[in-house]
């Protein structure tokens, strides 16, 4: 069975889908960060000075755990409708080197979007200059999530809200519009807790920060139904806050 409009609709008539577990694996991502930047922090970094801090200064590589967790429960997921987990991503080899072309125009799109998202939110919400950033992650830790964390992410980022919950929600509500409202807005967010900072001022920040790139990307999949491009992106713009963050 496809990912297409009309065989979730029929699986939607059949009882094999319905809201709980769209809603459940939107949250999924933001729940998981939330128990494991604490349990890191009475763990792993028990011993820094400010273990909450640490931990949360390690996000961009904890957060593959978040990505493969994710990956596993969009596995089961689509394996109790009766789809193949690959069907999400809507390859076509026909179409591969046109994906590609497509990526690299997305790419030049997201990653404005994400540092004036990043840079407008941080205005918003911060009066005068917002509190300088953690220190530069470890250069193992660096080279990790610059590579495999940013391709993780984007993986994992356009397999849920994209291929999973854009269709369905769309299929269950018969509004696009609807739909990409409501992914936007789990979109972001998950972002509050990666790092998870409850000052109101760094919610408001992280919460509208990537905004804009999730609208892009969501409108993308409404026109292309395909992933490839999309995680091309995303996988840029995920490697570009990487490289930024690191102070370079």
């Amino acid at each position: 069975m496809s990912n297409g409009l009309v065989d979730i609709g029929k699986r939607i008539s059949a009882g094999k889908l319905g809201w709980p577990p769209i809603i459940l694996l939107l949250v999924a991502r933001f729940a998981l960060a939330l128990v494991l930047q604490p349990l890191l922090a009475l763990t792993l970094f028990r011993g820094a000075p400010d273990t909450w801090g640490e931990a949360g200064r390690f996000w961009p590589v904890w957060l593959v755990a978040i990505d493969l967790a994710t990956l596993w429960l969009l596995i089961r997921a689509t394996r109790r409708e009766g789809m193949a987990f690959a069907d999400l991503f809507g390859f076509t080899r026909r179409l591969f080197v046109r994906d590609l072309v497509i990526g690299a125009v997305l790419t030049v799109i997201f990653l404005p979007l994400t540092q004036f998202g990043g840079a407008f939110s941080a205005d918003l919400f911060y009066e005068g200059a917002p509190p300088p950033a953690p220190p530069p992650l470890p250069f193992w830790a660096f080279a990790f999530a610059l590579t495999f964390g940013a391709l993780s992410a984007a993986v994992a980022e356009s397999a849920l809200y994209a291929g999973f919950a854009l269709p369905r929600i769309e299929a269950m509500t018969g509004s696009p519009l609807a739909a990409l409202g409501l992914v936007v807005a789990y979109w972001m967010l998950q972002q509050i807790a990666l790092p998870l900072d409850p000052e109101p001022a760094a919610v408001g920040t992280r919460f509208f920060a990537p905004m804009l790139v999730a609208i892009a990307a969501a409108v993308a999949y409404l026109r292309l139904r395909r992933l490839l491009p999309i995680i091309i992106g995303l996988g840029a713009a995920h490697a570009a806050q990487a490289w930024l963050a690191q102070g370079l």
